[in-house]
């Protein structure tokens, strides 16, 4: 087990080295970036310019943005007039520590602030690629970059180009080889899913590609073993046609011979059919679309070790012939993979380099550019670390766990140890396992290694008491309960921030355990017979789903309810819908929630990053839209007039309609 980091003291923790903040969520972790912010601002007399905070989405920076400047404006007024904005005790403790430990004076820390809130729209908060876009632009000498470069969100009209490129020179002309030209066919390769793989391997630019050392043979015996194959397959087809009924009968003729597991009548049939198959079609490269199985009882090898101990094998010629078209399918096969490897491989190097040279005439750059860009000119031009180190004399990085090896590379190189400037990297390595964030535990890992010094954010600021003893028992209850090497869960304590209370009269204390788990009912339950019993088969998914949002739905709509007879009371009013959250894991599952809480009656929110176009509202406004545009029209009218927004009911339109 991981021994316990300590625990994070944003009041007196060393303003200097690589400092790696572990911070599960609702622990404060804007708030310990925040207080050390105003740290670096006053004790270390760093203006908003020179103070980099970077972190992995725009929302992210701009909700940052505004905590930093609201946490300033909040010290200097109380500086000024003892007076804080709320209960948080940071700032009354920090000022205390200024004027005694540090021995400033209010009016040096007024001014201080005062300059940090006039000048804060210049500071650095930014996102990562914002980061590295304003590092290559400000430094165009030292990173020996173009002074002018239009951004593009994507790049993928320059990769697919890379990849028809490809594409056209090296598989669409005469030259390859129609072996390999009907393999790739067969894979479903084409320009598109090239363009795939080129983009998948920009994107991770540090990555180790690791070929097979096969990968670069190329094809140089592909031709002659297809050939060799080709008439293998022809004298196998031909024996068979012949004599196939003959084939069969001797197989099965000879089954006391061999092992009965293996050649039992009903196999012995299966492998007949697929050699129908096989053998159907005169062009034997066209079979890999088929992976014989059962059609390799027919081949003198297998029934050579099939043969019991004593006894003789069943023996016809085309046992041979099967066994020569098995073995040279199985080589071809082989080499025609390695030749596709060998394209692949040809494909990421050229490709590659094809893309920059196409981004680079026309003078644009995208997202992941920025990065690749800023980390070889780093590793080209070390006297831009030192610039960046230079402008940016501290750095604090938000959601650390999200990180990936590229940009933790950066980093190092701009703050490498040794230069001892702060360095605070905040994350939760817990999130480093989601793999839709694209986080990388690895790169965490190693940055927890190179750190100067680690700590955690000790207690849980936004939860109740009984529901974080719940989690740290839970989690607590297995030293591996996350698996990997490296990654475990750290109990947190119960934060000062006051918290709404939270009362619940409608049902016995015995049934309100803070952290509860669900049992989907099986199918017999769901029948009308008892859940929960061992064996019995469990729902299948749509049913399972439904009965999910059912059962949420229904206890959503109970607290609701109890909340209006006041049995239900946060902070001291009743419980109101707008008061719960559900989390889903998918659009799909949040509009099934949404349905089912308003067979319910209980209207909900829905927040997601789909477009509003495809909402009910948006399909609402244009009926209304098409409407008003071509009024003549009666069934737009109708349409419109049918709407949420008018409201008309089909007896309603139908009698306006007979209304002349």
């Amino acid at each position: 087990m991981t021994a316990p980091a300590p625990h994070f003291d944003v009041y007196t923790c060393a303003l200097e080295g690589t400092n790696l903040i572990e911070a599960s969520a609702g622990t404060g972790k804007t708030w310990a970036l925040c207080g050390l912010y105003l740290r670096l601002l006053l004790e270390r007399g760093l203006q908003v310019q020179q103070i980099l905070v970077v972190t992995f989405t725009k929302a992210a920076t701009a909700e940052l943005r505004e905590r930093i400047r609201s946490r300033i404006a909040e010290t200097l007024a109380y500086v000024r007039d003892g007076m804080t904005g709320g209960a948080d005790p940071f700032v009354p403790r920090f000022v205390a520590g200024l004027r005694g430990a540090h021995g400033l004076a209010d009016r040096d820390i007024e001014k201080t602030l005062e300059l940090a809130l006039q000048t804060f729209d210049e500071a650095s908060i930014l996102t990562i690629h914002g980061f590295c876009q304003r590092a290559l632009a400000d430094t165009p000498f030292v990173s020996q970059m173009p002074l002018s470069l239009d951004a593009v969100a994507d790049d993928d009209e320059f990769v697919l180009q890379a990849a028809n490129d490809f594409w056209r020179r090296r598989i669409a002309g005469d030259t390859l080889d129609a072996a390999l030209a009907a393999f790739l066919v067969q894979r479903k390769d084409s320009p598109e899913r090239f363009a795939e793989l080129l983009r998948r391997q920009l994107q991770k630019p540090l990555a180790e590609v690791r070929w097979p050392a096969e990968a670069a043979d190329g094809a140089a015996p592909l031709a002659d073993t297809a050939a060799a194959f080709a008439a293998a397959h022809e004298a196998a087809r031909d024996q068979w046609r012949a004599g196939r009924g003959e084939i069969v009968g001797c197989l099965q003729a000879g089954r006391s011979q061999l092992n009965a597991g293996s050649y039992k009548p009903d196999a012995i049939d299966a492998g007949a059919q697929e050699w129908d198959g096989l053998l159907a079609c005169a062009d034997a490269l066209a079979t890999f679309e088929t992976e014989p199985d059962k059609a390799t009882l027919f081949g003198s090898a297998r029934l050579s070790t099939a043969t019991k101990k004593g006894c003789t094998a069943p023996a016809h010629p085309f046992f041979d012939a099967a066994q020569r078209s098995l073995d040279l399918r199985a080589q071809t096969e082989t080499l025609l993979a390695r030749a596709r490897l060998a394209l692949l491989r040809e494909l990421l190097a050229e490709g590659a380099a094809a893309v920059r040279k196409a981004k680079r005439a026309s003078r644009v750059v995208a997202f992941d550019d920025m990065l690749a860009n800023l980390h070889d000119r780093l590793a080209d031009a070390p006297a831009l670390a030192g610039a960046l180190r230079e402008r940016f004399p501290a750095a604090l990085v938000d959601e650390f766990q999200d990180t990936d090896p590229l940009q933790f590379a950066i980093l190092r190189r701009i703050y490498a140890a040794g230069h001892r400037l702060p360095v605070f990297l905040v994350g939760d390595p817990k999130q480093a396992i989601y793999s839709f964030r694209n986080a990388d535990l690895p790169t965490y890992l190693a940055a927890r290694a190179e750190a100067s010094s680690e700590a955690t954010l000790a207690d849980n600021q936004r939860a109740c008491e009984p529901l974080i003893d719940a989690t740290n028992a839970l989690f607590g209850a297995n030293d591996r309960a996350f698996m990997l090497e490296g990654l475990a869960f750290q109990p947190v304590g119960f934060g000062d921030k006051p918290r709404k209370a939270f009362v619940d009269r409608s049902t016995p204390a015995a049934d309100t355990a803070p952290l509860q788990a669900w049992m989907l009912p099986t199918d017999a339950a769901d029948a009308g017979g008892e859940s929960g019993l061992a064996g019995e088969p469990a729902l299948k998914k749509p049913a399972a789903l439904a009965a999910a949002a059912q059962a949420t739905a229904a206890e959503i709509a109970r607290l609701i309810s109890a909340g209006q007879r006041g049995e239900i009371a946060l902070g001291g009013a009743p419980l109101r819908a707008g008061d719960i959250a559900v989390l889903v894991r998918s659009h799909a599952q949040g509009a099934r929630m949404r349905e089912a809480l308003a067979r319910l009656g209980v209207a909900s929110v829905e927040l997601s990053q789909a477009s509003v176009f495809r909402g009910s509202d948006a399909e609402e406004l244009e009926r209304l839209l098409a409407a008003i545009v071509d009024p003549t029209r009666e069934t737009l009218l109708r349409a419109a007039l049918a709407t949420v927004w008018i409201g008309l009911d089909a007896a309603q339109i139908e009698a306006l309609a007979s209304d002349e």
